[in-house]
């Protein structure tokens, strides 16, 4: 199953891809990559979206209850 995602971005952000885009710098667009993007995509992913009620009760538990040690 094929996931979409929308992520939104400051103009800063925007202005640092098309800047990193435009001058083909490796190590820049990887920092951008691990700055900027995956860190939306994470919280994006971490909230919760529409799901059966089985799912979502489970989820909850998961979340609420802190791990045993």
């Amino acid at each position: 199953m094929e996931e979409r995602v929308v992520v939104g971005l400051e103009p800063e952000e925007i202005m640092t891809l098309l800047r990193v885009a435009l001058d083909n710098d490796e190590k820049e667009a990887l920092k951008c990559l691990k700055e900027i993007l995956l860190p939306k995509r994470g919280a994006i992913r971490s909230r919760i979206r529409c799901r059966p009620a089985f799912e979502l009760d489970a989820y909850r538990r998961d979340v609420e209850t802190p791990a045993p040690k």
